[in-house]
């Protein structure tokens, strides 16, 4: 009898100092301090993910000629004045200037002529006004006239420094500038677009 009870004291030692080793092996073996590092690896990546897009959010650079497509909002508010909008839809010098802000950079812009005491202008003062709001490097690809609805000169232009700050817009660096003229005299414009894209 007294064999009997120690034989299963010691049945039950075993069993217990097993399963503390297998606990231990367990624990040597268990993947959480994997988790740890993975969590780690990832939280690396993702930083190095957000520092290497935080140079084309962190631009500052004026890249059109007066404050215009592609520029920041501070670039706007320096160069006219108050921002009577929002900093996504722009309202500079009475509405005179219309910029549209995404990412705090300009995507499209519209000079209204009728804001203004000379209520409109001839296509070659539009022009000159609006090359004044694109990107310092803009190469003229094509230039033409639509008489679809009102009539409408459209030029169509790129820019490497316009692609640089907006990588994922298609076409990349293309953008228009489109003179809105009064029906019956295209020479008669009343305001300009001017935006992203190669399509009206």
């Amino acid at each position: 009898m007294m064999k009997r009870l120690q034989l299963t004291l010691l049945l039950i030692f075993s069993l217990v100092l097993l399963t503390a080793c297998g606990g231990n092996d367990e624990t040597k073996n268990n993947p959480e301090p994997a988790k740890e590092d993975t969590v780690a690896t990832e939280d690396k990546d993702n930083g190095q993910d957000a520092a290497e897009e935080e140079p084309q959010e962190q631009v500052t650079e004026q890249i059109s000629v007066d404050a215009g497509l592609g520029d920041t909002v501070a670039a706007f508010e320096e160069q006219y004045g108050e921002n009577e909008g929002s900093a996504l839809m722009g309202r500079f010098e009475g509405d005179y200037l219309l910029p549209m802000f995404i990412k705090n950079r300009a995507v499209d812009l519209t000079v209204q002529f009728e804001a203004t005491d000379q209520k409109s202008r001839t296509l070659e003062e539009a022009k000159q006004i609006a090359l004044q709001l694109i990107p310092k490097d803009a190469q003229l690809k094509k230039e033409y006239t639509d008489t679809t609805d009102l009539p409408k000169t459209i030029m169509v232009y790129h820019s490497e420094n316009l692609a640089k700050v907006f990588p994922d817009w298609e076409p990349a660096g293309k953008f228009l500038i489109i003179f809105s003229a009064h029906e019956g005299n295209a020479n008669d414009i009343f305001a300009i677009t001017i935006g992203l894209g190669e399509t009206p």
